[in-house]
C-alpha cells in the first residue's frame, strides 16, 4: 500500500452527537441482535456428559484410602480401634448391610426388574439373569464373565455352586476366544467399565504441568479425555479466556465450566452472547474472570476488558490457520506471558507449533502425545443395492510396499478385535502360526483385555512382514487383495432408507454430515418429504382414524364435564363408575395428535416425544416454523420422528433446541454441515461421512472422532456413504494436515491500542505463525501508522471515542476500519431525522453502506450493477477515497441492493451462486449490525432505530431464502 499526505478535510473525528435524540419514539432503539433472550437460559440446558469430577483428580493421581478403609486395614492388621473408630466401622457395616437387604428384597419382589445398588444385590441378579437364560449359551458365558469381576464369597459359591458347574460345563464348549474378538469385543476390559476409572499417564502429565502453570499442547485422539483435564484446571479458582472454534462448542464447554465453578460462565460468539449490550457484557466478564468464546468475538472485546488470565485455554489449536479462527493467533502471541493449554487430536507439525510458541516469548512450552484409542471404532461402507453395512477391515488400505518396507509396523491402524480376529483365522488358514495361532496365544479360561489384543495384532503384522520377504509373499498379497472390497456404489442413496438401516442395526443416535449448509438443507427437505410419502402409502387412513380417536376424546371430555366429577364424592364416583351407561368413560385418556407419525416411521426406539413438548416446540418456534395449515411445520413433523438439524443459518433458538434434546439422547437422527464438527461431545454412536469434496483429512478424523466418548462408550463406527473405494482411502489414510498460519496482520491494531491501557496490544506487530508476515509487517504497519499521523491522510480516523474506536476495531481486517469513518457523516448527515418506518429510506442506507462495504467489483457491461448513489452531492467521493489510498471500485455486483429492494434474494442461476449470495448476505449483515451497535451507543435513536429495521428486512430476505423453507 502507498501512502500520501493530504489537507485536512470537512471529515471529523468521532465524537457523540445529540442529533436524533429529540425522537420522542424510542421503541427499537436497542443493539439489534439474533441473540436468544436474556431469560430463556442456555446453558443451563446443554448437558455436560463428562462422568469425571475434576476436584478429585488431584485423588485420582494420588490415591488415597477413605476414612472407612484405613479404619478396615488397621483392624485387618491386628491394630486396637478406638471407640469412635469403632462405631464408625459398625455404623458402616450395619448401613451396608441395610442396603444389601433392600437389595435382595427388590431382587425377591421383582425380579429382573429390580434397581440393585451393592455389589452382592448385582451378583444375585446376575445369578438370576442366568438362571432366566440357561439355553442361551453364547449369554451364559457373557454373564460367567460379568460375574468374575466380583470377589464371590464363600456363601454365594456355596448357593450357587449347581448353577455355577452348569454354566462351566457349558462354556467348556464354547470357543471362547471367538466369542470375545467377536460377539462380546464390546466387553473386552477396559470397555466393560463405564467412566475414568484411573487417569493416564499422559493425563497425569497434564495435571502436573498445569499445577506447575507449563504452556503445554496436548495431542491425543478426539475422545481420548482432553476436555476433563481442562475441567481440572478450572478448580483452581482461576481466571481464564477459553477459546474454541465454534459457537455448539462454546455452549457445551460454558457448561462444563459452570458446572465446575459454580459460577455463570459469560460466552461470546457471533450468533450468541450472555448479555445483550456491550456495556452488560463487559461488566459480567470482568466480575466473572472467565470467558469462553470463538477466537474473532474474543479478540473484539478483549481490549475493553479488565481481565488478567491466569491461563489461556485453545481448544482445537489446529484451526489457528484457518480463516475462521486466526484470532487464536493472535491471543497466543498477546498473552505471550500467560500459560496455554493448547488441545487438538489432528496436529500433522506439533513440533513447529511448539517452536512458534517459545518464538512468542514463552519461556517452556511442553508437548504431551497420546496415541492409543480407548474404545472400538469401527468403519463401514454402505450399499444401497440391498441397504447393508459391509465393515472396512484396516489392512484393506494398505499396500504391500508398506509390509516390504516395514512402514506398516509405524501405521496406527486402530484395528478392531473383530479385525483382529479375522486376520488371524485368515492367515491360520494360510500359514502354521505355531505360538501365534489365536487359540494358542489365548488359553480359553483368558479374560482378554484390549491392550492384549491390540499387542497381538502388531505380532501378527511382524509375522506378515517376515513373510512377506519370503517367497511366500504372493500369500500376503493374496490376503491383502481378500479385505479389498468391489464394486462399492457411490451414487446418490435414498436417505431414509439408509437412516432406517441404522435404526435396525443399533447404529443410532447418529450425525450425518455434510459440510455444505445449503446442500445438507436440500437432504434434509428431501428425507422429510420421502418418510411422509412412505408414511401416507403405507398407511393412506391414518388421518382419518386419528381424527376419529380425537373426536371420541372430545366426548369423553364432554360428558366428564357434565357430569361435574370434580365435585363427586368417594361413594358417588363409585356409583357411576358402576353404571353401564358410562361404560368407557373411565377408561386410560386417549393421548394422541393429529400429526403424530406413526410408529414405524420414527427413528428414535421408541416415541419420546409428548404431544405437549411437540405444541411447546411449535409456539416457541411458530415465527420461524409456522403450521402449513393443521400441519406441523415439516422441522417440527422431524423432530416428532426423532431428527434434528444443526446447519448454519437456522434459526438460534432451534439450533439450542437440537443441541439440548441430542445431548439427551433424545435424537436418533442429526443433519450437521460444518458446525458440530469440532469437539462438541454428544452421544453419537455413528457419524456418517457424504460425498464432499471440501472434507479434507483433518475434517474427516474430527468427523470420525465424534462417534463414541471414552468412558461412557464402549464402541463408535464411521459410516462412509455415497463415496467411491480411492476417495474412502483418501479419507482414511492420508497424513494429516501441518499447521499453516493465516494472515493475521491487520489494519485497524491502533484502536486496540486506544481501547486497551494494557501495553501488550502494542506489540503485536511480529512473531506471526504464517512466516510471510514477519517479512512483510515492518512496512505495512510504518505505513499505517504514518498515514494516521496528525494532518495525514488518515488523520481522521483519531478519536478518544471509545464507542467509534470500538466500531473500527471490529473492522480491523480490512481497509474499512478507514473507509467507514468517512461514510459514517454522510449517515448523520442525510438520515439523523429521517422516519426510521420508511421503507424507502431502509433501502437508500442500504444503497450507501454497499457502496463502502465489502464491495465486489464486475466488469462495466455487467447487468446486475449497483446505481449510482446520487445523494452526496459536495464531493466525488470516488476522488476522494482515491486521493487518499482509500480507493473504491466503480462498478460493484448490486445483487444485494436488489435483493433488499424487493424485500427477496435475487433469482441466481443455480444454487450454488444463491448459496453464495446468502453468505455474502450474511457478512453484510454483520457489518451493519455493527454499525448500528456504534449509532446505539452513541445515544443516536433515530438511525438507531433505521438501521434496526434494515437489520430486521436483511435477516428475514436470508431466513426466507433458505433451503428450509418449503
Amino acid at each position: 500500500m502507498a501512502f500520501s499526505l493530504v489537507k485536512k478535510n470537512k471529515f471529523t473525528k468521532g465524537k457523540n452527537t445529540k442529533d436524533g435524540n429529540k425522537y420522542k419514539n424510542p421503541r427499537g432503539f436497542w443493539e439489534w441482535t439474533t441473540y436468544r433472550k436474556p431469560t430463556d437460559g442456555c446453558v443451563s440446558q446443554i448437558k455436560h456428559t463428562s462422568t469425571v469430577d475434576p476436584h478429585k483428580m488431584d485423588m485420582m493421581i494420588n490415591p488415597q484410602l477413605s476414612v472407612i478403609e484405613k479404619i478396615k486395614q488397621r483392624k485387618k492388621d491386628g491394630d486396637k480401634l478406638n471407640k469412635a473408630d469403632t462405631i464408625r466401622l459398625e455404623n458402616y457395616i450395619e448401613k451396608n448391610n441395610n442396603n444389601i437387604i433392600k437389595d435382595l428384597e427388590n431382587i425377591e419382589k421383582y425380579g429382573l426388574n429390580s434397581d440393585v445398588k451393592t455389589d452382592i444385590g448385582r451378583i444375585h441378579k446376575l445369578f438370576m439373569i442366568a438362571e432366566r437364560k440357561i439355553d442361551d449359551e453364547n449369554m451364559i458365558y457373557y454373564i460367567y464373565q460379568k460375574i468374575n469381576e466380583f470377589e464371590l464369597s464363600e456363601d454365594v459359591l456355596s448357593k450357587y455352586s449347581e448353577l455355577l458347574n452348569k454354566m462351566k460345563s457349558i462354556i467348556s464348549n464354547l470357543d471362547t476366544t471367538e466369542l470375545q474378538f467377536n460377539k462380546f469385543s464390546s466387553n473386552m476390559p477396559p470397555l466393560n467399565t463405564t467412566g475414568f476409572v484411573a487417569l493416564d499417564e499422559w493425563q497425569k502429565d497434564v495435571i502436573r504441568n498445569i499445577n506447575s502453570n507449563t504452556t503445554t499442547i496436548i495431542q491425543a485422539p478426539t475422545s481420548a479425555g482432553k476436555s476433563i483435564l481442562t475441567g481440572y484446571l478450572y478448580t483452581k479458582n482461576i481466571n481464564a479466556i477459553v477459546v474454541v472454534p465454534t459457537p455448539p462448542l462454546c455452549l457445551q464447554m460454558a457448561a462444563m465450566i459452570t458446572k465446575t465453578t459454580g459460577r455463570d460462565t459469560p460466552i461470546l460468539t457471533q450468533t450468541f452472547q450472555s448479555l445483550i449490550t456491550r456495556e452488560d457484557m463487559i461488566e459480567k466478564i470482568n466480575n466473572a474472570g472467565i470467558l469462553v468464546g470463538t477466537p474473532q468475538d474474543v479478540i473484539n472485546y478483549l481490549p475493553m476488558l479488565n481481565i488478567n488470565p491466569d491461563w489461556i485455554v485453545v481448544d482445537e489449536i489446529h484451526m489457528i490457520g484457518k480463516q475462521s479462527c486466526c484470532e487464536m493467533e493472535t491471543i497466543c502471541r498477546l498473552y505471550y506471558d500467560k500459560p496455554i493449554l493448547a488441545l487438538s487430536a489432528t496436529i500433522g507439525n506439533v513440533e513447529e507449533l511448539q517452536e512458534w510458541f517459545l518464538k512468542t516469548g514463552q519461556k517452556k512450552v511442553d508437548i504431551i502425545k497420546c496415541n492409543k484409542r480407548f474404545f472400538n471404532l469401527q468403519k463401514f461402507y454402505y450399499n444401497e443395492d440391498d441397504t447393508s453395512l459391509h465393515r472396512i477391515h484396516p489392512l484393506s488400505m494398505v499396500s504391500f510396499n508398506e509390509f516390504k518396507d516395514e512402514s506398516i509396523k509405524k501405521r496406527n491402524l486402530n484395528a478392531t478385535p473383530p479385525d483382529i480376529y479375522d486376520l488371524s483365522i485368515k492367515l491360520e488358514e494360510k500359514f502354521d502360526l505355531g505360538e501365534l495361532c489365536i487359540n494358542k496365544y489365548f488359553t480359553l479360561d483368558q479374560r482378554i483385555t484390549l491392550d492384549e489384543a491390540n499387542v497381538y495384532f502388531s505380532k501378527l503384522i511382524d509375522f506378515m512382514v517376515d513373510v512377506g520377504k519370503t517367497k511366500q509373499s504372493k500369500i500376503i498379497k493374496y490376503i491383502l487383495n481378500q479385505y479389498k472390497p468391489e464394486n462399492i456404489n457411490n451414487g446418490e442413496i435414498d436417505n431414509v432408507k439408509f437412516a432406517f438401516t441404522l435404526k435396525e442395526q443399533n447404529k443410532t443416535p447418529a450425525i450425518i454430515f455434510d459440510i455444505d449448509s445449503y446442500s445438507c438443507l436440500d437432504k434434509v427437505k428431501t428425507f422429510s418429504k420421502t418418510i411422509k410419502d412412505l408414511e401416507s402409502k403405507k398407511y393412506p387412513n391414518r388421518f382419518k382414524e386419528l381424527q376419529k380417536l380425537v373426536k371420541r376424546q372430545k366426548v369423553i371430555d364432554k360428558k366428564k364435564e357434565q357430569l361435574k366429577i370434580e365435585n363427586k364424592g368417594e361413594k358417588q364416583m363409585h356409583k357411576i363408575m358402576m353404571d353401564e351407561k358410562y361404560d368407557g368413560l373411565f377408561s386410560e385418556d386417549i393421548n394422541v395428535s393429529l400429526n403424530e407419525p406413526h410408529k414405524d416411521f420414527i427413528l428414535n426406539k421408541n416415541q419420546y416425544f409428548s404431544q405437549y413438548q411437540i405444541e411447546d416446540y411449535v409456539r416457541k418456534l411458530k415465527k420461524y416454523f409456522p403450521n402449513d395449515g393443521s400441519e406441523y411445520n415439516y422441522m417440527i413433523d422431524l423432530l416428532y420422528r426423532g431428527i434434528g438439524v444443526y446447519v448454519k443459518g437456522l434459526p438460534q433458538t432451534y439450533l439450542r433446541l437440537v443441541q439440548t434434546l441430542a445431548c439427551e439422547g433424545n435424537l436418533a437422527i442429526v443433519f450437521s454441515d460444518i458446525s458440530l464438527v469440532f469437539g462438541v461431545s454428544m452421544p453419537f454412536r455413528t457419524s456418517v461421512i457424504t460425498n464432499d469434496p471440501n472434507i479434507d483429512t483433518m475434517l474427516y478424523h474430527q468427523m470420525a472422532g465424534r462417534a463414541g466418548r471414552r468412558g461412557l462408550d464402549k464402541e463408535g463406527n464411521v459410516i462412509f456413504i455415497e463415496q467411491s473405494w480411492n476417495r474412502i482411502k483418501e479419507l482414511s489414510v492420508s497424513f494429516i494436515p501441518n499447521i499453516k498460519g493465516f494472515d493475521t496482520m491487520n489494519y485497524g491494531s491502533i484502536f486496540s491500542q486506544k481501547l486497551s491501557k494494557d501495553d501488550r496490544w502494542n506489540k503485536l506487530y511480529s512473531n506471526f505463525l504464517m512466516e510471510e508476515n514477519n517479512d512483510e509487517s515492518r512496512d505495512f504497519y510504518e505505513i499505517i501508522n504514518y498515514n494516521i499521523q496528525e494532518n495525514n491522510a488518515w488523520d481522521f480516523v483519531n478519536s478518544n471515542d471509545n464507542n467509534f474506536n470500538f466500531m473500527l476495531w471490529k473492522f480491523r481486517h480490512t481497509e474499512n476500519c478507514f473507509r467507514i469513518p468517512i461514510f459514517i457523516q454522510y449517515i448523520k448527515k442525510l438520515y439523523k431525522n429521517c422516519s426510521p418506518e420508511c421503507e424507502a429510506h431502509q433501502i437508500e442506507i442500504a444503497h450507501l453502506l454497499l457502496m463502502f462495504i465489502d464491495p465486489v467489483e464486475v466488469n462495466d457491461d455487467y447487468e446486475h450493477k449497483l446505481p449510482v448513489f446520487n445523494k452526496i452531492t459536495d464531493i466525488d467521493i470516488y476522488e476522494l477515497l482515491h486521493s487518499i489510498e482509500l480507493e473504491l471500485p466503480k462498478n460493484v455486483d448490486g445483487r444485494l441492493y436488489y435483493s433488499i429492494q424487493s424485500n427477496c434474494l435475487f433469482k441466481t442461476d443455480n444454487k450454488i451462486e444463491k448459496n453464495i449470495l446468502r453468505e455474502k448476505l450474511m457478512d453484510f449483515i454483520e457489518s451493519v449490525r455493527i454499525i448500528q451497535h456504534y449509532f446505539y451507543q452513541s445515544k443516536e435513536i433515530i438511525i438507531t432505530r433505521l438501521l434496526g429495521k434494515l437489520l430486521t428486512r436483511l435477516f428475514w430476505i436470508y431466513l426466507n431464502s433458505s433451503p428450509f423453507i418449503m
